[in-house]
């Protein structure tokens, strides 16, 4: 292979300044090191994939019990954030313990997913409820790949609240809320044998209330 003299001449000032080069196609006498031996392992072009769950994930999952939830399991979300205390507005982190494509919206002011994580001080785990057994309200059709019709029903749900104070882990309250607005993911979920009515926003909101907004309270 030709290599010009400008190219010499810059090979050879990068090994004058210690940076060795590796696996070079083209050979000079400019005294570039030879490539690795066969022996070496070649470096996997496409980078290892992310970790399923991050860290931030795994420790709001803690924060809430577990799935299923074990009270003994819980642990603050982190004991640097800003503590339940005095008047509102107290940011709250929704935590959905379940699969599902949809969640009840909080107000923009209450939602600590919006602001800086460092001020939150709640954390709200929304659980399905499985000691309520709802009727079937709804159906979901998917058209498959392979030209059949796949239907997923939707059965009318309960969730269960458990709240936490962000910083120690200390409970605040339990509530439940029914679901009331049926939605379709955009493609079929392939564990799920049917899908919940979710929790419309305003019906959380008014539940959630008194404590994103009025002074801290303890069970």
């Amino acid at each position: 292979m030709h290599v010009s003299r400008r190219s010499r001449k810059a090979m050879a000032a990068v090994v004058a300044i210690g940076v060795v080069l590796a696996g070079t196609a083209c050979g000079s006498d400019s005294g570039a090191a030879p490539p690795p031996s066969p022996s070496t392992p070649t470096p996997s072009p496409t980078p290892s994939p992310p970790p399923t769950t991050s860290a931030f994930d795994a420790a709001r999952h803690a924060a809430c019990g577990g799935q299923p939830f074990n009270p003994r399991a819980v642990r603050p979300l982190s004991r640097r954030m800003r503590a339940y205390k005095g008047s509102g507005i107290h940011p709250v982190q929704l935590v959905q313990m379940y699969s599902y494509d949809f969640s009840p919206e909080l107000p923009l002011a209450w939602n600590a997913a919006s602001g800086p994580i460092m001020a939150t001080q709640l954390v709200l785990c929304e659980y399905v409820d499985g000691k309520y057994r709802g009727k079937i309200v709804d159906q979901c059709t998917y058209q498959q790949a392979d030209g059949t019709t796949k239907t997923v029903n939707v059965r009318r749900t309960r969730f269960l609240y458990r709240l936490f104070e962000a910083s120690t882990g200390r409970p605040v309250t339990t509530f439940t809320v029914m679901g009331s607005q049926s939605a379709c993911p955009r493609s079929p979920q392939t564990t799920a044998k049917e899908y919940p009515q979710y929790v419309d926003g305003p019906d959380l909101v008014t539940k959630l209330k008194p404590y994103a907004t009025g002074p801290a309270r303890h069970a």
